[in-house]
């Protein structure tokens, strides 16, 4: 017998033997599910996605099994980290996921967003690598600590996430497919605190212009890349932000069959405070406005003067939500599931790269500012 089909009929046993006998672990999950523009998001995330984070110390043979459902949203991943830094090592995105049988994936051509029977269930196995296998995901066999995310992009509308959203989890032991104890956790958060100087210093040595980034650890794999800037900003002036929008998947209605349309399967822009590693608020792409030639232009600033005119002026609007200390604005461009032709060719290139330009409040307001 081939060892796909041992590894299948493995699996298979795997889901029998946890509905019966598995002690769950799903008290692991460290959760930060809020879909909210206004309050600070950690982990740098996305104010418009939810995050189950699961640090745990590894033990000898240790795998896992999820059993979850397909969420009512934008996109979903399962991605395996090592080490305290979250070195990326394996992932699978929701389309690459077989769905349960009897049950089918929303993330799939001609399939329907609400249907209603979308279970799934994944196995994660330490081994060496990347996995080819559909619902198997490798995490090492060898690091102390690991970390495991679970993502959720954009939720349709009115869906809010709960802790019901993420898998529930089971240990086992890899060596001989039996349920095993849960592991200790691990805290893998990484919480800077880092003095807002630091970043007055960053500013005043780099122009405002948006780069690609370097530095990839804990970043999500569905984002092959993202661009950054630093402004060195006063409070009352005002930011535009201007960029061609990739187009999109919009199905926030969460009805209808799932296509493979757009671009990118979801963008944003996000201002952050990246010394403390949070997200201060984004404007996710199906609500930002674009003008008949397929720009965005994003304002930020602050009081009703300021939005007013710029939804005066056709502009989408972020409130400059910086504390006192913050002398500089960092903002953070996301493509995430680039098609394969946009990524190699025109993404975050020529009119796609985002450009920005600081005025005063009284420029914005008058219309030289544009």
């Amino acid at each position: 017998m081939k060892p796909s089909v041992w590894l299948s009929v493995f699996f298979v046993f795997l889901v029998f033997s946890f509905e019966l006998l598995a002690q769950e672990c799903s008290h692991l999950w460290n959760k930060n599910l809020e879909i909210d523009p206004v309050e600070p998001k950690g982990y740098s995330g996305d104010s418009f996605a939810g995050y189950g984070l699961m640090g745990y110390q590894n033990k000898e043979g240790l795998g896992w099994v999820f059993k979850g459902k397909f969420p009512r949203g934008r996109f979903m991943s399962i991605e395996t980290y090592t080490t305290t830094h979250k070195h990326r090592y394996d992932v699978q995105f929701d389309y690459q996921i077989e769905p349960d049988n009897g049950s089918e994936n929303p993330f799939r051509e001609g399939v329907f967003m609400d249907t209603p029977e979308r279970s799934f269930t994944v196995t994660l196995v330490p081994a060496e690598g990347k996995s080819t296998i559909p619902n198997i995901i490798h995490i090492s066999p060898t690091e102390k600590v690991h970390a495991i995310y679970y993502r959720i992009y954009a939720p349709s509308d009115g869906e809010l996430l709960t802790e019901s959203d993420l898998p529930a989890v089971y240990a086992y032991d890899h060596r001989t497919g039996e349920p095993t104890n849960c592991p200790n956790p691990a805290n893998v958060v990484f919480a800077p605190n880092f003095p807002q100087v630091l970043a007055n210093v960053a500013a005043w040595v780099t122009d405002f212009e948006f780069k690609e980034t370097t530095v990839n650890n804990g970043q999500n794999s569905a984002i092959p890349y993202y661009v950054w800037a630093i402004n060195k900003v006063k409070h009352g002036e005002v930011t535009i932000i201007r960029f061609k929008a990739p187009t999109f998947l919009n199905n926030q209605s969460g009805i209808g069959p799932f296509q493979k349309t757009g671009e990118v399967r979801y963008w944003s822009l996000c201002t952050q405070n990246f010394v403390k590693s949070l997200t201060l608020n984004c404007i996710p792409d199906y609500l930002a406005k674009v003008d008949p030639d397929g720009y965005a232009n994003v304002v930020i600033g602050k009081g009703a003067d300021i939005q007013d005119a710029a939804e005066k002026f056709g502009y989408s609007f972020l409130e400059d939500r910086r504390d006192k200390r913050q002398k500089v604005e960092e903002f953070a461009y996301r493509n995430l599931l680039p098609n394969e032709e946009f990524e190699h060719n025109q993404m975050y290139k020529g009119a796609y790269l985002p450009i920005g330009i600081t005025c005063s409040a009284e420029q914005f307001l008058s219309g030289e500012c544009h």
